[in-house]
């Protein structure tokens, strides 16, 4: 499935499986057609709290039987897979609002009020590491982490999804070119950023099929221990093979593999003890997600929850999901109720799908903010396993690399100072603003266009994704608006902040949206932000920045930028 937007923010609540079983699982298709199947989550309490570490413990409740909702216990986290950044399958790198685009952070929020307190994020491994064992797309994971500090801003955890099938350009891992060792790196390079992070799970890849099952879960192996070297004790979510799917997971019967993934995962270790194993699980004729029809239920969930009982491990039904009728609330509610009764084993669970091009997908619950979405009808049925989320947390904690801010969501900035001056005329920037600008040519004092005021201009010609960003030794955080003068044919344009050296990215606008007035290369018009809109004024922002969203040559005249207390 498919995934959209950039955010900002990293927290600290670790999920630590304590005298647990693991569990783990995969994800769909990157097309309308889901397939596998899904699992849910077990909780200690309502509210997991990101200042300090949560801790998964026994719960005494365990059944098969058929399901009844009940208040203890209950499921600790409940989520959404937001599908849009591994749209435009086989078009690499791809043109961002083209051929895939990124969540929605107002989106994610309205889904976190509603039910959800984990939010799975899809992305394109051939997008993030364009070339096997590369480093990583600055462009491309600017939206990945986007989405990540949205979801971790609203106290949720999330889960990173390479959504490729255990293949890479099409050729599958252990095939051709493609070797585990590549899927290490990898994970390697997210774990070292993400290792602070306790509220970002390594879900290691999205409904691995086509490959034998011992040669996935060795595969899978090398990653883990790859992930743990670096340090990070994060949630590692493992995933069988013939898409990660609950009903065929014991009884195997599926793909090209001889052995079940019961059997085979049952060789996969964890130097952390901190990993679960990722299922999937869709209710159709042939469990594929493709018909709107669900004459499956629960029971095929038994055997999988039996296996994890017995073998002391976690599980996580990181998608399932039902279209808008009769039938599939009936499935969807005995669904949850099952995973609830047996938390003992089920950690979480996810609805597949949320993701701003889905349009009139069957299973989607996110609305375009005009018509209701598609499948409306199983919000409020997920609204009853809600657990934590925004409405909970009183508090936000941030913790990566040396920075760490606690806030609350009411802070705001003080209102009498004056203005923070990035450039209003001259040769160079103003005070101490730095230039830390990327595949991008700064001319100052330029005049072709007429400056709006007496404070002058610059030309920014970019390239390649290029970026104009300025760095001030010191946070702006006191302040609430950004604001400036443009002038460019180009549209293509985001503006946000982030904290240096940390990976702390806020939401981003689009240069259109922050401007009165269309954008001309003729005349200036005046455009603001506000700092305020997603992130605590807490954040120590330290960068703004106003990226090129396109590979090719881009230009824009920017005059009288500054920070200011007053609301533009």
């Amino acid at each position: 499935m498919q995934l959209l937007n950039i955010l900002l923010v990293i927290g600290a609540s670790r999920f630590v499986v304590a005298d647990c079983v693991d569990s783990d699982g995969g994800s769909t298709t990157s097309t309308a057609t889901a397939n596998s199947g899904p699992t849910d989550s077990t909780v200690t309490s309502a509210t997991a709290e990101p200042s300090s570490a949560s801790t998964l413990t026994e719960t005494t409740t365990s059944s098969t039987s058929t399901p009844t909702a009940t208040s203890s216990p209950s499921l600790q986290y409940l989520g959404l897979d937001e599908s849009c950044l591994e749209f435009g399958s086989g078009k690499y790198p791809g043109v961002y609002g083209t051929d895939y685009t990124s969540p929605n952070p107002v989106a994610m929020k309205n889904a976190n009020g509603q039910f959800a307190n984990l939010f799975r994020i899809s992305f394109a491994w051939e997008r993030v590491q364009p070339a096997l064992n590369g480093t990583l797309d600055p462009f491309y994971f600017s939206l990945i982490d986007g989405a990540v500090q949205t979801a971790t801003n609203l106290n949720s955890v999330a889960v990173l999804n390479p959504h490729n099938y255990a293949k890479y350009r099409g050729t599958t891992i252990g095939t051709g070119n493609v070797t585990a060792a590549n899927l290490a790196n990898l994970w390697v390079q997210l774990a070292d950023i993400y290792k602070n992070n306790s509220l970002v799970w390594f879900g290691l890849m999205n409904e691995p099929n086509s490959i034998d099952a011992t040669t996935w879960f060795d595969a899978a192996q090398l990653s883990i221990n790859a992930i743990r070297e670096t340090g990070a004790t994060n949630v590692i979510t493992v995933p069988g093979n013939c898409w990660t799917g609950a009903h065929s997971w014991v009884s195997g019967n599926c793909d090209i593999t001889p052995t079940a993934n019961a059997v085979a995962a049952l060789a996969i270790t964890d130097p952390a003890d901190n990993s679960v194993f990722e299922m999937h699980q869709y209710f159709d004729v042939d469990f594929s997600g493709s018909h709107d029809s669900c004459v499956n239920n629960y029971t095929t969930l038994i055997e999988a929850t039996q296996w994890l009982r017995i073998n002391n491990k976690k599980g996580y039904l990181a998608e399932f999901a039902g279209a808008s009728n009769e039938q599939c609330e009936t499935v969807v509610s005995d669904v949850l109720a099952f995973l609830t009764t047996n938390a003992d084993v089920w950690v979480a669970a996810g609805w597949w799908a949320g993701g701003p091009w889905w349009g009139s997908y069957m299973f989607s619950v996110e609305s375009d903010g005009i018509t209701p979405a598609p499948d409306a009808v199983m919000i409020p049925i997920l609204g009853q396993y809600k657990v934590g989320g925004e409405s909970t947390a009183t508090a936000t904690t941030s913790t990566t690399s040396a920075v760490q801010t606690t806030s609350t969501a009411t802070s705001s900035p003080p209102t009498n100072l004056p203005d923070l001056v990035i450039y209003d005329g001259g040769s160079s920037l103003s005070g101490d603003w730095q230039n830390w600008s990327w595949n991008t040519d700064l001319t100052f004092n330029y005049t072709e266009v007429p400056p709006p005021t007496d404070d002058g201009a610059f030309l920014a010609s970019s390239s390649n994704w290029g970026g104009i960003s300025f760095y001030l030794p010191e946070s702006f955080n006191q302040y609430s608006t950004f604001a400036f003068f443009a002038s460019s044919q180009n549209i293509s344009y985001t503006i946000g902040f982030s904290v240096s050296g940390t990976g702390y990215s806020s939401p981003t606008v689009t240069l259109q949206s922050a401007c009165v007035g269309t954008l001309s290369s003729i005349a200036f018009v005046s455009c603001s932000v506000d700092l305020l809109a997603d992130s605590p004024s807490s954040y120590p922002f330290d960068r703004v920045n106003i990226q090129s969203q396109s590979a090719g040559n881009q230009t824009i005249v920017l005059s009288d930028l500054y920070f200011s207390t007053v609301e533009c």
